[in-house]
């Protein structure tokens, strides 16, 4: 005979919605909630500079990333070095030391005792804000023989999620990202995770760093339950070995479009123009911009009407109205139309 069920534990949402919470605490406001976050990148593109800054800069309560970290102690399990390594990254960094950060090098892993483990240091740690564990890969344990990708990790890391939350500390779990090819290039990064997408389930924020190593500024895609979607973009500062936050894409971006030749050259053609509009063609377009600018991005003139797409929001901003070619009819198949809008208009009412 099989057990009764116990009961379900219910309230009804009348109840619920009289109830007081505390809004969840963040250790780097808008960026770090308490809980576990997920912390991926490609390999070998600075994540451990990244993590001793962020634990430097908790444990002595400096801005972070332009940001407020509450002040506690660090315990940063940083698995895939050993002590002169990091000891000449904090050199090469100028890293302010702190009594109330603390270093290991081994620990058990989640299938034993690291639970207990980072438990026993909490407990001996009563301002515990921070705990980085670095990588997932080495407290992760053997994988169980045909076991379900998905359902391990959850199972997993459920109770480290769990313990977190329930003492109020940001644990980051550090892990990569899968190596991206030319056919994942519009793929949703969360999914290029290494191992299954049951780390990012299970996972109360997400931090995901995108881009090519050879690139100079990189995304850190930012996704949680406690916190509003970001995308930054950050810099590496080779001479300090610390990354820099220059901004959110969007401001970003838009400010480097306006630098672009390409708009300041339709600008500077519109103003100049007799009537409200100027009909170009690509190789027109990018003769005037080397011509008035010295540069036009490296572009050619096939590549140069998705670069022309990219800028509609900015050209709407200006109430420039823009038409592609073939958009214009007769003759004029080959140009590219922009014409002053004597009213506001909306990227999306451009006809691209």
């Amino acid at each position: 005979m099989s057990p009764k069920p116990s009961a379900l534990e219910v309230i009804s949402t009348a109840a619920l919605s009289k109830m007081h919470f505390e809004e969840v605490p963040h250790v780097v406001d808008g960026l770090l909630p308490v809980g576990l976050t997920v912390f991926a990148a490609p390999p070998k593109t600075g994540k451990s500079w990244f993590c001793l800054a962020l634990s430097e800069a908790v444990a002595h309560g400096h801005r972070f990333f332009g940001r407020h970290a509450l002040k506690g102690n660090v315990l940063y399990l940083d698995l895939e070095s050993r002590d002169v390594r990091v000891q000449g990254r904090m050199q090469r960094m100028q890293f302010t030391p702190a009594e109330n950060l603390d270093i290991a090098f081994k620990a058990e892993d989640l299938q034993g005792n690291l639970l207990d483990q980072l438990e026993a240091w909490r407990k001996g740690h009563p301002e515990a804000r921070l705990i980085i564990i670095d990588t997932f890969a080495r407290v992760k344990g053997a994988a169980q023989r045909n076991a379900d990708a998905y359902s391990a990790d959850s199972r997993l890391l459920s109770p480290l999620q769990s313990w977190a939350l329930n003492n109020n500390v940001a644990v980051i779990l550090v892990t990569h990202l899968r190596k991206q090819t030319r056919y994942m290039a519009d793929a949703d990064p969360f999914e290029l995770i290494t191992g299954s997408n049951g780390q990012f389930g299970i996972a109360d924020t997400a931090w995901l760093v995108t881009g090519q190593r050879s690139d100079e500024q990189r995304h850190l895609v930012i996704s949680g339950r406690d916190l509003e979607a970001q995308d930054l973009i950050m810099t590496f500062d080779k001479k300090n070995c610390r990354w820099q936050c220059i901004g959110d894409a969007e401001s970003v971006g838009r400010a480097q479009a306006i630098q672009s030749p390409i708009v300041k050259t339709i600008l500077e053609l519109l103003n100049e123009a007799t009537g409200k509009e100027v009909r170009l063609t690509s190789s027109d377009i990018i003769d005037e911009a080397n011509q008035r600018f010295g540069s036009c991005e490296n572009l050619v003139p096939s590549k140069l009407g998705q670069k022309l797409r990219e800028l509609a929001p900015l050209f709407a901003e200006y109430r420039i109205d823009y038409s592609p070619p073939g958009k214009n009819g007769g003759s004029g198949g080959r140009l590219h139309r922009f014409r002053r809008a004597a009213t506001p208009i909306r990227a999306e009412q451009m006809i691209l």
